[in-house]
Order: C-alpha cells, then structure tokens, then sequence
C-alpha cells in the first residue's frame, strides 16, 4: 500500500482543533470510532470529498471513489479526537 499525506484533512483538522472541535484525552477509541453504520448514514449526507476530509492518509493504490483510499481516520465525523490522531502518527 501506498500512502499520500492528505494536505486537505490535515488544514480541516487543524480548523476543527482551533474552533474547539477536539476530544482531548485519553478514551477507547475502538468504541469511539465511526461504526460502520455511522459511516453509511455520514455518506448518505456528504460526498467523498468531505469523508475524506477526516482520513490524514490517502492510499494512492485504491480508488479516490472507494472508502478504502482513505486511512488514519482522526476523529468521529463530528469531532477530531487527540487519541485518534496520536495512533495515526503512530501508524505513520
């Protein structure tokens, strides 16, 4: 897999982070984290483009169209989550 720092999620995350949009803190992120239900209902709203907005990484290998370009999800499709983006740059 090839990834591409995604320039775009990172200025909406830091716009997100500087409007106070940010869950601070140690959580469970495995609960946290967009379901797959949650995803469907997001997409069912917004376009590609704006999900791709919460994915720091983007795999060059797959399809912009398809969920699986996108990687290092940062947050709940509402608020960027600090543990989110620490186990991104962790993955990085």
């Amino acid at each position: 897999m090839s990834i591409r720092l995604n320039d775009e999620a990172i200025a909406y995350a830091r716009k997100l982070i500087k409007a106070g949009e940010v869950v601070h803190g140690q959580h469970d992120w495995n609960a946290d984290k967009p379901t797959r239900d949650e995803v469907s209902k997001y997409l069912n709203t917004h376009d590609m483009a704006e999900y791709g907005l919460w994915f720091l990484g983007n795999n060059t290998q797959a399809p912009v169209a398809d969920k699986e370009h996108y990687c290092f999800v940062v947050g709940d499709l509402k608020m960027v989550y600090e543990i989110a983006l620490e186990r991104a740059a962790q993955a990085a």
